[in-house]
């Protein structure tokens, strides 16, 4: 992820993610050696992004999302394998998220990935008609 990709980040954040972020969020990421930021790019077009940040010997995903138009094409999954291999490369333990519990096509594809359920968060998030709660996950690399 470039300072340049932010533009493209924030448009497809802005029409896939309820919660999103601004360009500042995304620059300080972008300055902090523990994030780690993975955009996938076609024909130089960001399609999808992967914010991450490093604590002590686990990864946890901030965000991770792909432009309507591309979803269903295994770019998300493409953005994770890249994760993993450098979770490993840095003998990272293991990876964590939260995902809102009504987005299944994220959930099956955590569980495809082998993220394993380990908690819910209720009321996490604040939706339009009340709140929804939060699954977190884990997948333990070693």
């Amino acid at each position: 992820m470039r300072k340049n990709d932010i533009s493209s980040i924030i448009e497809i954040e802005n029409t896939v993610i309820p919660d999103a972020w601004n360009a500042n969020k995304f620059l300080q990421s972008i300055n902090n050696k523990q994030y780690i930021n993975l955009v996938y790019v076609d024909k130089n077009i960001v399609l999808a992004y992967l914010v991450a940040v490093s604590i002590l010997n686990r990864y946890e995903i901030l965000k991770i999302a792909v432009a309507r138009k591309f979803q269903q094409q295994k770019i998300a999954s493409k953005l994770l394998q890249n994760l993993f291999w450098q979770a490993k490369k840095n003998n990272i333990a293991a990876v964590d998220l939260e995902v809102r519990e009504h987005n299944l096509a994220a959930i099956n594809l955590y569980e495809k990935l082998g993220f394993k359920k380990v908690g819910v968060r209720k009321n996490y998030y604040f939706i339009s008609d009340g709140y929804e709660n939060a699954l977190t996950y884990t997948l333990t690399l070693y």
